[in-house]
Order: structure tokens, then C-alpha cells, then sequence
């Protein structure tokens, strides 16, 4: 059988843990016309639960799911190219025909199709030469959008939505706002991973998104039910796995959904009978070497003092206090004013995060791997 712990694609409900909760007010608010943001730290299953989600709705004829991935984009150029392709490969069925259709409506700026050579997925592309041609090339997807949902109700997910910010043209927030909320039968869901900033952006009351949808934070899987979908699917893989291995599983990986699914799916590619906790433990193992050398390069990126608090935060799971001389003599670090500027690098890089005044690695392997030197 398929591997069922999936650590790229979406693909049924049955392959999928939990989030009933989370996949209920998600459909409660499009079908109630509220748009949402939903936030979480990096790999916890933001991206599974959209196309969760879009699975679910487009089950029914009269909604339209479009996702677009926007972390790659660093200008509004970038945008507007993910964008349009987001709106033309998730709503057309045949390409040359919707191509046509698409053209014809934006009649001022002619995009050019062409075919990815190794997917033969349909692109298009976009020649702007000044700034009111993006904002008028802009306009016009939105306009047609506009006309799209009068045949059926679109939802559209905006992935790591926060990257606007970071655009060179700084009104981006305040254009983007302008044309969205004269949208309707059009719903949004803006998803981030950096919570910081996304929520600076939809609760601070001087940004234009402020409370312009609801709020929806993505925690860890309920651990019982992460269990329950782990024992079974090695059972249905003809592997017995118990309640106490789950559990060392849940333990190694933090129940971090990403890593989670990254440890079951080497283990359950073993094809085992029987998966012990000396087994769990060899491939955790195995797993952390196949990354050192990444770990290691992270190293060279660092001051020597960054890298010993990144060790004394791993060592400490979740480290409090960082700034007393309790902390700072058991790692031998140096003074106060030296951590303070040592966290405040670490979390503009993302090596760690903060929440409820504990600090933690962001990356979980990572952190497991600095525990051991």
C-alpha cells in the first residue's frame, strides 16, 4: 500500500489527521461569506488544511477553490504573476479555451501562455512596464474574478500572505484591501506562518486589514487523536505499532505535524512487523545524520555566542528565564545584554520562536540534534 504519513501533497480525507474542528469553522465561515486568517507556526498543517478544506467544498458544484502560494514573491510583480496563474490553472478544465476567455477580459495587457517542460502545467506571463500597468493588470484579474462568481462562489487561500509586507511598493496592503472588499460571493483565506507579522497586519487598528476577517490559530494535533491515526495506519499496513511507541513517536517529534509525519514515514518504509522503540530511536537517529550537514552549516552563519544559545535553548526544550544568571552560568554564556542581542537575531532568522515567554527551536530535528553536542 501508499504510504499513508504524507510529508508533501494532500491528497483524501484518509490520509489526513483530525482538524475537524478547525475544517467546521472554516466551512462555516465560507459559507457564511466571512473571509478568515489563519495563522500557525511553520509545518504545523496549514497547507494540508486548505486543500482539507477544498476537498471538502468542491464536493459541491457552486464553489471554486484556488490556492496560490505567494512565499516566493519578493515585489508586486511577483504577486500578480502567482496570482493570475493561480486563478487560471485552478479555474480552467481546457486550457486554450479558458485561455480565450481569460484573454479576451483583460484586453489591455496580453499575457503569454506557455507550458512548464517538465509538467506541462499551462503559465502565463506579463510584461509590466510601469506601475499603473500593475495595478491596472490588477484590477482587471479582480474584474474578472468578479464575473467568474456569478456562476459559482470562489474561495480563494493566499499562502504566506504576510510576504506583502516585505514588497519594495508599501502600499500593497492598502491596494490589495481596496480591491478585495468590493468583492462578492468571493471569500479569502489568508494563511501565514510568520504569526508575528500576520497579526500586526489583520489586528493592528493603522493597517488596512484591520479586523477585516475572523481570526483561526492552527495548534498542534490533539495528541490522543494523533496517536489513534498513527496506530492505525501502520496496522493497516500490516505493522504493529502499540499506545507506548505512538507515544515515544509524539515525545521525539514534539507533536510537530511535519516531523511527526516525516518519523512515521521512514519507519513505516521499513516495512517491519513489529515497530519497537529501539527501532523509533535508530531511525531518529539515522534521520539527524542525514541532516548534519545542514546543521552544521547553520553554525558558520552564526557568532560563536548565537550558536551556544541556540544549544542552551535546544538543551532546555523550552527555555524561560533566559536572561537570569541561573541560565547563564549553566551554559556559560556571557552577560544579559549579550543574550538580549543573541535572541533578537535568532528570531529574525527564525531559528527560534517565542510564546508565553518561552523560547523553543523552530526546527525540531534541529533542536533534537543540538541536545546531543
Amino acid at each position: 500500500m501508499e504510504n499513508p504519513f504524507l510529508v508533501k501533497r494532500y491528497i483524501s480525507p484518509d490520509f489526513f489527521c483530525d482538524r475537524e474542528n478547525e475544517t467546521k469553522k472554516l466551512i462555516s465561515s465560507v459559507k457564511n461569506n466571512r473571509d478568515v486568517t489563519l495563522f500557525a507556526f511553520r509545518k504545523l498543517g496549514k497547507t494540508g488544511l486548505i486543500h482539507h478544506l477544498f476537498y471538502q467544498l468542491e464536493k459541491e458544484d457552486h464553489i471554486n477553490c484556488i490556492y496560490i502560494d505567494i512565499f516566493s514573491a519578493n515585489k508586486l510583480d511577483d504577486f500578480i504573476s502567482l496570482f493570475a496563474n493561480g486563478v487560471y490553472q485552478a479555474l480552467t478544465s481546457k486550457p486554450m479555451k479558458f485561455f480565450k476567455t481569460f484573454q479576451d477580459f483583460i484586453n489591455q495587457i496580453k499575457p503569454v501562455v506557455s507550458y512548464d517542460s517538465m509538467t506541462g502545467v499551462p503559465e502565463l506571463s506579463f510584461n509590466f512596464n510601469s506601475e499603473e500597468r500593475k495595478i491596472s493588470t490588477l484590477n482587471e484579474i479582480f474584474d474578472f474574478l468578479t464575473e467568474q462568481s456569478k456562476k459559482k462562489k470562489i474561495v480563494i487561500a493566499i499562502d504566506e500572505f504576510q510576504q506583502i509586507t516585505n514588497f519594495p511598493e508599501k502600499n500593497t496592503e492598502a491596494l490589495l484591501r481596496t480591491m478585495i472588499q468590493k468583492l462578492t460571493n468571493i471569500n479569502f483565506i489568508f494563511s501565514g506562518s510568520q504569526k508575528h507579522i500576520i497579526l500586526q497586519m489583520f489586528t493592528a487598528n493603522k493597517r488596512p486589514f484591520y479586523h477585516s476577517t475572523e481570526m483561526l490559530n492552527l495548534d498542534k494535533i490533539d495528541r490522543k487523536n494523533y496517536q489513534k491515526f498513527i496506530i492505525r495506519n501502520f496496522k493497516k499496513g500490516n505493522q504493529f505499532l502499540g499506545e507506548a511507541e505512538a507515544n515515544l513517536i509524539l515525545d521525539l517529534t514534539r507533536t510537530h505535524t511535519y516531523y511527526t509525519q516525516y518519523l512515521c514515514n521512514h519507519l513505516f518504509s521499513l516495512q517491519k512487523d513489529v515497530i519497537s522503540n529501539t527501532l523509533i530511536i535508530q531511525t531518529m537517529y539515522d534521520i539527524l545524520q542525514e541532516y548534519e550537514g545542514l546543521f552544521i552549516s547553520f553554525k558558520h552563519l552564526m557568532t560563536r555566542h548565537q550558536w551556544q544559545l541556540l544549544k542552551a535553548i535546544a538543551k532546555e526544550k523550552e527555555a524561560e528565564k533566559v536572561y537570569s544568571q541561573e541560565f547563564i552560568k549553566k551554559y556559560d554564556l556571557s552577560s544579559t545584554s549579550s543574550i538580549k542581542r543573541g535572541i533578537g537575531a535568532l528570531l529574525e532568522r527564525e531559528m527560534i520562536y517565542e510564546e508565553n515567554g518561552k523560547y523553543m527551536v523552530y526546527d525540531t530535528f534541529l533542536s533534537l540534534w543540538l541536545e546531543r553536542q
